[in-house]
């Protein structure tokens, strides 16, 4: 595939197009360079210009008389010719001008390219600047080139990905589709072979036969027509019509021979965009018929009947295999049509037989199973099998315990064929009357083949080529199967690098990936190591041990040790950086893969409180004690049993301050306990502590259902403009009947839908945008309100605003603490607010405290505000008693 050729050449190319879409990167670099007080213009390595210049006439044409077109393509040469370098700035003469080019990078690869220039100060000057032109200082320039390096690459990255995994399903799809198409066609063509033993009537099997036909091949109609003994008249004897959607066995009754033309004898194929003389016009018109197949069927030598295959709802192309299909099924026809002429020719129905086994698409085996006594082997079986020659029975293939029971499609490996069969046993009586075994296989060798290599990817981190967390999860959990009952267990170490985000910042990411891909060749480089290093994410690495090797623990320890003690060469220096380490014995800390990664993540916390360079083994003093944490659990499940009493939701107001009035409209629903036993607990502690142990979902679900109702009361009494906002973890979005449990909710407690809004964080997005977006157009469709929360941080990405369903960003807290001295802030907040206004978005700001970011985020024009500036979250009463 594409995808997979560019991932092997780093080159993205042919997918250019579809990333730098003209009109968003237009948009982008516009509200970009309004908000920055820069001019930009992007550029792809493949299209050249992307993005006309954001600006007037008269102050493009003043920055074009001072820098030349020479300029910008000699700065976007030398970017593209450099493999590491994503910023470089031109040598303009001009003391007021600075000219930078950007590389935007995905996967190592340049995919866009930005000019960016900043007209720095220029009031001391006599020259005279044009009236609307911007100016900005020197580290905001600078600040603006991170910036656009960090939406351009995210929005980039994040398209890319989406490519890559359009691409991937595709490809699994297609060979998925593939195989249920041969597996369709065997269980047609067995189905069709086991009538030949049936009692019933010939009319009454081939109408069961046609049904078959028609559908597998997804046709309207077939039938079978006989011709009257005098050989005047033609009339239909059976058929089959798909929902009965069509039937022609009344019309055709005694019908003049001379009117059907294809009763010559001969087989006939005719498709949608066949040729067709005048005879077969006037029939397809009469009998509406788009496509249709003719085949003889021969009685005492000669064509007494005909089996027809029609389509009349659609045009239809017949392919070589439809037609081998239906030439089958004619066979098998004239088989029993000839057993019941001849019941005593055992011979003569042999052949019958022997010829559509040989032709049925796929390799058949038949087997006496008491005496294992092989009666039959088609070609496709001997082609597939060349020694089947020598083969005693088909044990000698296959091992016996692996042939699958009758009825029942099975993958098994042949190590004598080294291939992977689709295995299939069918009992049936033979031509003499006697029991057998029918063996339907099928060649999937490539088809596994292909699975291999995809699961190969999805195990392997593109960056540093070693596994993912993927396989290791799956990897440490065999480990764990394997040592039950062995004296010695074996370990996991977490590597994490320290302040790994400060290198990333301090010299480029493009060193920073360098950085890891070092650190992951140096762990491969350990004795005893083999491959079980893994990249789990960012920059944090495990690696695991055997039962085998949890001898060589304190000595790969000490190597990592050395390993950071020495200096990493990059960017032509030499640079120290630190890391914790964290290890975890299985089994005596834990016995589940999910376990061990829960408390090397308790160990590594511990390490990184420690300081630099840390080394912590987890035990029980490391984590609360086990007292702690086993009431903890006790009292959790015990507070959900009790039908979620102790929980209780206190609300934080949401104020409205577009008018200047700062009307309170709502409120935050926010989970609190309150445990009998241990008292007041923080959500930070048993949050976590609930969705591992799946009960975040009756929890959210109380949650949910104790905000509604309280929104009811507050609407229905004096305040119809109240709104709720409700979160959801990822936990909950995951499950599969959330949406039915939004559904009960509404229902039961009668709110308004149009007043819920449920907040969901840009990392639920990123795990599984797909299914996050067919979960909130459902969820959408009750009527509630949808708002991306947390928005800035983490793996925020402009473009989540426009594929997900969403009526509201909420804006992250930590954009407001110095909204008024961060430029950056301010610029976010201003640029996310006036996007969400242009599309039909209202605002919220988290986190605001003082009176100088009220009026700072009043100015900019946010709608919405939240925080201890109007009321931190408190009990019901004591809300209603403020705001109600």
């Amino acid at each position: 595939m594409a995808s997979e050729k560019a991932r092997e050449s780093g080159s993205f190319d042919e997918y250019n197009e579809a990333l730098l879409d003209r009109k968003a990167m237009q948009e982008l670099q516009d509200k970009f360079c309004e908000a920055q007080h820069v001019y930009a213009r992007c550029f792809s390595r493949t299209r050249g210009v992307v993005t006309d210049v954001f600006g007037g006439e008269e102050e493009l044409a003043w920055l074009n008389s001072r820098i030349s077109a020479e300029t910008y393509m000699t700065l976007l040469q030398r970017l593209v010719a450099s493999p590491y370098e994503n910023v470089l700035e031109a040598e303009t003469g001009d003391p007021v001008i600075r000219c930078c080019g950007l590389a935007v990078r995905v996967k190592g690869a340049i995919v866009a390219l930005w000019v960016v220039m900043g007209v720095i100060g220029g009031e001391e000057e006599d020259e005279a600047f044009p009236e609307k032109l911007m100016r900005t200082t020197t580290s905001d320039f600078d600040r603006a080139l991170e910036l656009l390096e960090t939406m351009s690459k995210k929005l980039l990255t994040a398209r890319m990905d989406e490519i890559f995994a359009e691409e991937a399903t595709k490809r699994v799809e297609d060979e998925r589709e593939e195989i249920r198409r041969k597996l369709k066609r065997n269980e047609a063509v067995t189905n069709i072979v086991l009538m030949q033993e049936s009692e019933n009537s010939f009319s009454g099997i081939v109408n069961d036969i046609l049904e078959q036909a028609v559908n597998y091949l997804e046709l309207t109609h077939a039938g079978l027509w006989r011709i009257s003994r005098d050989g005047e008249t033609v009339d239909m004897i059976a058929e089959y019509s798909y929902e009965n959607s069509v039937s022609y066995m009344k019309k055709v009754r005694r019908v003049p021979v001379d009117r059907i033309p294809f009763l010559t004898g001969k087989p006939y194929m005719i498709s949608s965009d066949s040729v067709k003389p005048g005879d077969f016009e006037r029939l397809f018109q009469e009998y509406h018929i788009h496509a249709a197949v003719s085949l003889p069927v021969e009685v005492g030598g000669k064509a007494g009947m005909y089996l027809t295959f029609m389509e009349a709802k659609r045009p239809r192309i017949w392919d070589v295999t439809d037609i081998k299909f239906l030439n089958d099924v004619r066979q098998i026809i004239q088989s029993i049509l000839e057993r019941r002429i001849q019941r005593n020719s055992l011979a003569s129905s042999y052949a019958s037989l022997e010829a559509v086994l040989e032709n049925a698409g796929c390799a058949l085996f038949v087997e006496e199973p008491n005496e294992e006594k092989i009666l039959f082997l088609n070609r496709a079986f001997k082609d597939l099998f060349p020694e089947s020659g020598r083969l005693k029975n088909i044990r000698d293939l296959f091992m016996p315990e692996k042939i699958p029971l009758e009825n029942k499609f099975t993958e098994v490996y042949s190590a004598a064929g080294k291939k992977w069969i689709d295995f299939r046993t069918t009992p049936i009586t033979w031509v003499d009357g006697s029991k057998v075994n029918l063996y339907t296989l099928v060649d999937v060798s490539e088809r596994k083949k292909k699975i291999l290599e995809l699961e190969k990817e999805l195990d392997t981190d593109a960056l540093t080529g070693l596994h993912n967390r993927r396989r290791c999860e799956r990897t440490l959990d065999r480990y764990i199967k394997e040592s039950s009952g062995s004296e010695d267990g074996g370990a996991l170490i977490l590597v994490n690098i320290d302040d790994f985000k400060a290198i990333n910042e301090g010299i480029g990411h493009s060193y920073g990936d360098l950085l890891l891909k070092q650190v992951a060749q140096d762990l491969l480089k350990l004795p005893g190591i083999e491959n079980n290093c893994y990249r789990l994410e960012g920059d944090t690495f495990a690696i695991l041990l055997t039962n085998l090797q949890i001898y060589l623990l304190n000595d790969i320890v000490e190597e990592i040790r050395a390993m950071f003690v020495r200096p990493w060469y990059l960017k032509g220096e030499d640079y120290y950086c630190n890391m914790c380490l964290a290890v975890v014995r299985y089994p005596e800390d834990a016995e589940t893969a999910a376990e061990m990664f829960v408390k090397a993540d308790v160990a590594m916390s511990d390490a990184k409180r420690s300081g630099k360079n840390r080394i912590s083994h987890y035990n029980d003093s490391v984590e609360m004690t086990d007292i702690r944490r086993t009431d903890m659990e006790r009292c959790l499940r015990e507070a959900v049993e009790n039908d979620c009493e102790e929980f209780v939701v206190y609300y934080q107001p949401v104020t409205d301050i577009r008018d200047g009035m700062d009307k309170c409209k709502g409120a935050e629903a926010l989970l609190r306990w309150d445990s009998k036993e241990l008292g007041m607990v923080s959500p930070s502690d048993f949050i976590p502590m609930a969705e591992y142990l799946g009960l975040i979902g009756r929890i959210g679900a109380h949650v949910m259902a104790e905000a509604c109702r309280s929104l009811r009361y507050w609407n229905d009494y004096g305040h119809p403009e109240f709104r709720v906002s409700i979160n959801l973890s990822m936990f909950q979005i995951l499950q599969s009947d959330i949406v039915d449990t939004i559904a009960r909710v509404l229902r039961e407690t009668g709110v308004l839908p149009a007043n819920v809004t449920l907040d969901v964080t840009e990392a639920m997005s990123v795990t599984d945008l797909g299914r996050m977006k067919r979960v909130l157009f459902e969820i959408r469709r009750l009527g509630v309100k949808v708002a991306l929360d947390d928005f800035g941080i983490g793996n925020s990405s402009l473009n989540h605003i426009r594929e997900l369903p969403i009526d509201q960003i909420k804006i992250d807290t930590s954009f407001v603490r110095d909204i008024q001295e961060d430029k950056y802030s301010a610029a976010f907040v201003r640029l996310v607010a006036e996007l969400a206004h242009t599309i039909g978005l209202t605002t919220t700001v988290e986190g605001v405290e003082t009176e100088e970011q009220l009026k700072e985020l009043r100015e900019i024009g946010t709608e919405f505000i939240q925080g201890y500036y109007f009321g931190k979250p408190m009990k019901k009463s004591e809300f209603e008693e403020l705001f109600v």
